[in-house]
């Protein structure tokens, strides 16, 4: 079994098989019976079938679904939300065992050191040591190197690079343990934790055995190393993955140590598969080890599937033929959040194409005679169904007319298959065909088309088929044919409606029966509801605005359509930011009984601002509206400031020095100071001055006459486009008084 799919009830029930014989059978009533040679078998899914499936999880995680939808979908009813889980797990290592070689591995150049604790006694390793602890009579051995360094029990293990190493330091290391003769293999090394063994007397097997288990951190060590899916897989897969793994060894936690095993879970598919440092030092693990972080909520505590407030038991598996089973049909338990759900995502080849059909499967007379216990086999009857569409009985008729049953489980495992779902052609009820829609709820707006696609499944049925589209008469209920369309070779469908109005509408995809010589290989089937709707746009219409001057923050007014609707409704004002090219909020208004607002904005640096007016949603059932959200167009604004010019002067009459500076220094470097004074009745210019990188400026004057003289320093507009400037032309007008 692939490590990454769980559990060990790969045979109890698994999705969608069909049959066919390779001899018609006849009647049991007739003279002669033809008894065929064998029977092939094709299928789909493997796995329990009970909770989440992980190809669903993948699907779902690869149309936009994040990983909080995909587990409350598969768990009904239960919930995503913080639980405690920073205790330690104790992972099973060994159970049963003779011994267990380990040595310790550095993961840099640093010495890594390991340290194993017998009692009293303190056995040092380096990277060079190898350690075997092993059970020989009833004494628990430590030995370094082949030479006897301890005995007794239990014995500690820790390492260096750990979260509490001993003396062992901080160098990044793994602990290599084994069962096995060698340390060949990359399966067996564990990064974080200790290791704790002991030697005990078995009932089981009536003799002294080893036990070893892995203690680590149930909220990040642990889940770190649990290997139940490529770690390659859409983000919100992973963390529905970690998820339902965290809630699965919670419960294992709480229900406390096994005495066996002295351990809360083992490392395979009895529990989770727990490959240790492997998976996050392989392929992609580094996208695991993500996963398993971004679902943490603080140190202590992470997201775990909850039902009624405490952990749900979280059970998964790796595909089905179309649709999830209820715990009770496979295990005999009513579990409330373990229900039957729609699964087609496991029937898709794009996201699984080991088993979203497998086969086929021959298997001979005998094999299937002896699995019924009958002489032989001319005829199986697979009518009795559970809700997920596996088989709850198998039923078989020899030659003579005797007939012998088996539960669908049982039948699937004397029969080696890897499902339950098996079909003989014209005698038995065949599956449907899975129509599904990439989307039930599509919302479009008058004038355009609304676009309805998907799948139907499987594709190798479905293929060049025909589909229909049908709309439901929002007065009778009824509904009627309105196109068609023929499936695509991968199994995928587009239907394209206009509508000139605001309206909802309902439709549906209806696909028919396959026909093979007579014999119906797989139903007909309609798709769930596609709700649309057609929706209006607002007429959104923001008056031109003049240029502001002098500091002040623009106004946008406008009118919006229609008025009975947008009464009452607030409007946000955007304004264009181009430094991280999104819409930023700069005000907002409510729309007056006339359709009219009146905006005041802030904010608004100097310069071309670009304003856009932005109406909500409105008139929404189930996220489908009536009135789209609306931007209206684009208003520049262009919002500028005077320069601030300040100025003195020293001299006597005949020649003096004026100096100043313009702000801000950045826009007026550069810019001309033209320097005028009030002589004999009028305005002369009696001199100009650069303004320097510090926003100073310098003139000598010699033409002045007066102790007392009115002066204006003139300054032109900066950050000019077409005539319009960022900062307009200023004059200061000042009397300078000299000596």
């Amino acid at each position: 079994m692939n490590r990454w799919i769980s559990r060990a009830f790969a045979l109890l029930s698994v999705p969608a098989v069909f049959v066919s014989i390779l001899a018609v059978p006849v009647p049991a009533q007739a003279a002669t019976v033809s008894v065929p040679n064998s029977f092939t078998f094709t299928g789909s899914g493997w796995g329990h079938g009970i909770g989440m499936s992980q190809v669903g999880a993948r699907g779902q995680a690869a149309e936009g679904r994040t990983a909080k939808q995909i587990l409350e979908y598969y768990y009904t009813g239960a919930s995503v939300a913080s639980f405690r889980d920073d205790m330690d797990l104790r992972v099973s290592m060994a159970y049963l065992k003779t011994s267990m070689r380990m040595r310790v591995e550095g993961l840099t150049s640093t010495p890594a050191r390991a340290t194993i604790v017998v009692g009293t006694k303190t056995v040092k390793l380096t990277e060079k040591d190898v350690a075997v602890i092993s059970v020989v009579g009833t004494q628990t051995q430590v030995k370094r190197n082949g030479v006897l360094v301890a005995t007794g029990s239990p014995i500690v293990v820790r390492w260096s690079g750990t979260r509490n190493p001993g003396a062992n330091g901080s160098a990044p290391a793994v602990l290599n343990a084994t069962t096995a003769r060698t340390f060949d293999g990359d399966g067996h090394r564990y990064r974080y934790g200790k290791f704790e063994l002991r030697g005990k007397y078995s009932s089981v097997v009536k003799r002294t055995t080893l036990t070893a288990v892995n203690v680590v951190r149930l909220h990040d060590e642990y889940l770190k190393g649990v290997a139940e899916v490529p770690s390659s897989w859409p983000e919100a897969s992973l963390q529905a993955q970690v998820v339902a793994a965290r809630s699965y060894a919670l419960v294992k936690y709480r229900a406390g140590v096994r005495g066996g095993c002295w351990c809360h879970v083992f490392k395979d598919t009895r529990d989770l598969v727990f490959a240790g440092y492997l998976k996050e030092s392989s392929y992609m693990g580094e996208r695991w080890a993500a996963a398993v972080k971004a679902t943490n909520v603080s140190a202590t505590s992470s997201q775990t599937v909850l039902f009624q407030g405490a952990p749900a038991q979280a059970f998964f598996f790796h595909s089905t033929g179309g649709r999830t089973q209820n715990s009770e049909d496979v295990w005999g338990e009513k579990v409330p959040y373990l229900r039957s759900v729609d699964d087609h995502w496991s029937l898709d080849p794009k996201y699984d194409s080991s088993f979203a059909l497998w086969g086929p499967k021959v298997r001979t007379q005998s094999t299937v005679a002896s699995a019924f216990g009958l002489p032989n086999v001319v005829r199986l009857d697979l009518s009795d169904r559970y809700a997920s569409g596996s088989v709850r009985t198998a039923k078989a008729w020899s030659s003579t007319g005797v007939m012998k049953s088996l539960a669908g489980g049982t039948a699937t495992s004397r029969l080696s298959l890897l499902s339950r779902w098996y079909h003989v052609p014209g005698s038995t009820p065949v599956p449907s065909f899975t129509v599904a829609p990439t989307s039930v709820a599509v919302q479009s707006i008058v004038g355009a088309r609304a676009a309805m696609t998907g799948r139907v499944l499987p594709v190798k049925r479905a293929a060049g088929s025909t589909v229909i589209l049908q709309r439901k008469s929002a007065v009778t209920g009824t509904w009627s044919n309105v196109t068609k369309t023929t499936v695509s070779a991968t199994g995928t469908f587009t239907f394209s409606r206009p509508s000139s109005i605001a309206v909802r509408q309902t439709y549906r995809v209806v696909k028919g029966p396959v026909n093979c010589g007579g014999n119906c290989f797989y139903k007909g089937s309609s798709s769930r509801a596609i709700a649309v709707a057609f929706a209006n746009k607002w007429a959104v219409a923001p008056a031109a605005v003049s240029r502001i001057v002098a500091q002040t923050q623009p106004v946008i007014r406008g009118t919006v359509a229609p008025l009975n609707v947008a009464a009452g409704s607030t409007v946000a004002v955007q304004r264009w930011n181009p430094t991280t090219k999104t819409w930023v909020r700069a005000g907002s208004a409510v729309v007056d009984a006339s359709g009219r607002f009146t905006a005041p904005t802030a904010g608004s640096p100097v310069g071309v601002n670009k304003f856009s007016v932005l109406l909500p949603k409105r008139d929404c059932v189930a996220g489908l509206c009536m009135y789209r959200e609306t931007r209206s167009a684009v208003v520049s604004v262009h919002v500028t400031k005077p320069f601030v010019v300040t100025a003195a002067g020293k001299g006597a009459s005949g020649r003096v020095v004026v100096a100043g500076s313009v702000s801000p220094a950045a826009v007026s470097k550069g810019k001309t100071v033209r320097v005028s004074a009030y002589q004999r009745g009028r305005w002369i210019q009696v001199g100009t001055a650069t303004v320097t990188s510090t926003g100073t400026f310098r003139a000598t004057i010699t033409r002045i006459a007066g102790k007392s003289v009115p002066f204006k320093f003139a300054v032109t507009g900066s950050l000019c486009v077409n005539g319009t400037c960022s900062y307009t032309a200023t004059t200061l007008a000042k009397s300078l008084t000299f000596v």
